[in-house]
């Protein structure tokens, strides 16, 4: 996909990775308050679980983070708009 992406998309610097949905929203949120178009790659990450049912098992469930990636591209044009956008 990174090579059609590079061909075919307008969007092509990558502005910024999040982590997690909380950061998405809040950096797409960013995005669209500054009027800049983005595109957004999400990259998917596999967390298996053991199947037994101890009682620190479920700790350990609860205690993993998010660690879904999303990567923000703009056009080149709008880098320096798109930076300022999200240190805000």
């Amino acid at each position: 996909m990174g090579l059609i992406r590079y061909l075919f998309f307008e969007k092509k610097h990558l502005a910024y990775t999040a982590f997690g949905n909380d950061s998405y929203y809040q950096a797409s949120s960013r995005l669209n308050a500054a009027g800049i178009d983005f595109d957004a790659k999400l990259k998917l990450t596999a967390k298996t679980y053991g199947t037994s049912s101890h009682g620190a098992d479920q700790f350990v469930r609860n205690a993993i983070v998010d660690t879904t990636e999303y990567d923000f591209f703009v056009r080149k044009e709008d880098k320096y708009k798109a930076e300022q956008a999200l240190r805000k």
